[in-house]
């Protein structure tokens, strides 16, 4: 069964702020990214990111998780 309403919103918008921090990152740096920043990327205001993400370390540390997650994935497809 597929999320529904404020739950698939909320992981959607997650999904776009991870994606913009990992494009910001990779253009900027870690030190050069504000989270205000990745907030404009994806069309919020810095404290609305803040309530999907308390610091921006808590960003980066989900962002190296799920790329882990999704290299792990990979490899199984390889096998």
């Amino acid at each position: 069964m597929a999320a529904r309403g404020a739950y698939a919103n909320g992981l959607a918008r997650r999904e776009a702020i991870l994606r913009a921090a990992s494009e910001a990152f990779a253009t900027h740096g870690y030190r050069g990214t504000s989270l205000a920043m990745i907030a404009n990327r994806v069309g919020m205001s810095a404290p609305g990111l803040l309530h999907h993400f308390p610091t921006k370390e808590h960003l980066l540390i989900d962002l190296l998780a799920l790329r882990q997650e999704r290299d792990a994935e990979r490899v199984r497809a390889l096998a």
